[in-house]
């Protein structure tokens, strides 16, 4: 048995440099999204991937190629600073168009988790996957072509904010409460 799926919020402030370039003009924006933590507990513990060792790459393995996650240094120091006998729950983020409706006519950006923890081979699975939400929608002019440089940096900012919320919400859980 499992328990609900912890939502998290956060909020945006757009910069004025950005609002002065959007057809609808706001201040901020808000997003809910489900704890990726959370998501990637029940891909791995719930999932019928997680279920065959032979689906599994929790732990660095050795090899002449860097074929995936698990391969090479980078995972080898990642577990080198971890207690004995514990895993790294790697993921992916990615971001996605995802259909609203049955006729697709309504679309939105979204935010993928993919388990890295799962082998490459299994990865593509519909089960090594989960939806973390949809982004609000945030109008721009079609002719308006924003610097790549403000586009990352707005979205370097949303993401640090993100972490920031889910660690908050993670160390400041109700269900810890012993009051």
């Amino acid at each position: 048995m499992s328990t609900k799926i912890r939502m998290c919020e956060c909020t945006v402030v757009i910069p004025v440099a950005v609002q002065e370039k959007m057809s609808q003009p706001q201040d901020s924006v808000t997003f809910s999204f489900f704890n990726p933590t959370d998501l990637l507990v029940r891909l791995i513990a719930l999932g019928p991937l997680g279920s065959r060792d032979e689906n599994l790459a929790l732990f660095p393995q050795e090899g002449p190629m860097l074929h995936d996650f698990c391969n090479g240094a980078r995972m080898q120091r990642v577990h080198d600073t971890m207690p004995t006998g514990a895993a790294a729950l790697t993921a992916v983020l990615f971001f996605d168009e995802i259909n609203r409706d049955q006729k697709g006519f309504a679309t939105g950006d979204g935010a993928i988790v993919v388990g890295g923890f799962f082998k490459q081979r299994v990865r593509e699975s519909t089960y090594a996957k989960a939806s973390l939400g949809t982004f609000p929608n945030v109008a721009f002019p079609k002719v308006l072509r924003l610097s790549t440089f403000v586009y990352v940096m707005f979205i370097v900012k949303f993401i640090i904010t993100i972490i920031c919320v889910i660690h908050h919400d993670d160390h400041h859980d109700d269900r810890h409460d012993t009051s």
